[in-house]
């Protein structure tokens, strides 16, 4: 086993010349570094010195004669604007997503797997854990055709307030709370609830409800209703044209916390009917099939 010594400024160390033709080694080389976690591991050294050695040991690079070059290249440091946008994947999950000014990207607690696709962050949540045959194991009990489940996973998921969010649930129930940033989602057979958002808008919800709490005022809000129901509040600052339209279904607009159905709601086979909250600079677009929506208005 290598030792590691003292390097004097004139190059001599404890041992003699280091050869001309090799530079000696330090911390920041494999083998070194090595030496060095085993030293502390065996009580050799003890770890302030072994700290203190690799934190004043050059880099490899400096070590091969170019003190102008650092032992990580800048291009190769992970940079978080190359980080555009965050998808949250779950299934059968209850989550629950906030806002957090702390987190640089994101932050999960509980069973989940991360990696990044292009400019985005995936983070996936799964229901359960997968067998290497790649059977689904479902958590739970069963005698005979009495079959019992345990209750959903429990998630949490803390995201930096500028990151762009989209969510594809499948039969889960997530809580998204006080977001900013452009939020889409995609529920399958799940619930979604939505509060305080603030920011683009747009999604979808199959089979399944949604209730949305936002202040809307982009151009290109967008939010689609398949055999599902959605209710959708607007918050006051709401600056939006609201257009809605139903097939074989019916979309219903309230003023404020009384539901008074008003006249030109659409129900039947199909219609279309709009909505000025604000000035109406931007552009909201409702579509339900075979379902039904319901508006409140600020």
């Amino acid at each position: 086993m290598d030792e590691i010594h003292d390097v004097r400024d004139d190059g001599d160390t404890d041992r003699g010349h280091a050869p001309q033709d090799e530079p000696a080694r330090t911390p920041e080389a494999p083998g070194a570094l090595r030496d060095v976690l085993t030293r502390v591991a065996i009580g050799d050294l003890d770890p302030q010195t072994a700290a203190a050695l690799l934190q004043q040991a050059p880099g490899p690079a400096a070590a091969a004669g170019d003190p102008g070059r650092s032992a990580v290249r800048p291009e190769d440091r992970p940079r978080e604007s190359a980080v555009a946008g965050l998808t949250i994947s779950a299934t059968g999950v209850r989550v629950t997503v906030v806002p957090d000014p702390s987190v640089a990207t994101v932050l999960a607690e509980g069973p989940h797997q991360i990696h990044q696709e292009g400019d985005r962050l995936v983070l996936e949540l799964p229901d359960r854990p997968i067998d290497p045959d790649g059977f689904t194991v479902r958590p739970g009990w069963q005698w005979g055709k009495l079959r019992v489940d345990w209750p959903l996973r429990v998630g949490k998921v803390r995201v930096n307030p500028a990151l762009p969010i989209r969510l594809d649930l499948t039969a889960s129930d997530a809580q998204v709370r006080g977001t900013r940033a452009p939020l889409e989602f995609g529920c399958l057979s799940g619930s979604l609830n939505i509060t305080d958002h603030r920011g683009p808008l747009r999604g979808t919800v199959t089979t399944g409800s949604a209730r949305i709490e936002a202040q809307l005022s982009a151009a290109d809000d967008a939010l689609s209703c398949d055999m599902s129901s959605l209710k959708l509040t607007l918050l006051a600052g709401s600056d939006t044209t609201v257009t809605a339209t139903a097939e074989m279904g019916a979309v219903k607009f309230a003023d404020g916390k009384a539901v008074r159905t008003r006249p030109d709601d659409i129900t039947g086979l199909r219609g279309t009917t709009t909505a000025t909250v604000g000035s109406g600079r931007g552009a909201l677009a409702i579509a339900v099939r075979m379902g039904s929506g319901k508006v409140m208005l600020p």
